[in-house]
């Protein structure tokens, strides 16, 4: 089962509510903030992954 992502950081709760913040006022689409958030998603844990193995070594 994949896990839910959460914040770790002030920093990222701002991000996450901003964005949903700024969909919610109608800034910008929903599908947009899915995307964005996604995206941001994919590209945390792929530095998460990186430094980890970076670590390792």
């Amino acid at each position: 089962m994949p896990s839910i992502p959460m914040p770790r950081m002030r920093g990222n709760v701002i991000w996450w509510g901003g964005l949903a913040a700024v969909a919610a006022l109608g800034v910008v689409d929903w599908p947009v903030a899915a995307l964005v958030g996604a995206g941001t998603w994919v590209a945390e844990r792929h530095a998460r992954a990186s430094d980890h193995s970076h670590a390792a070594r």
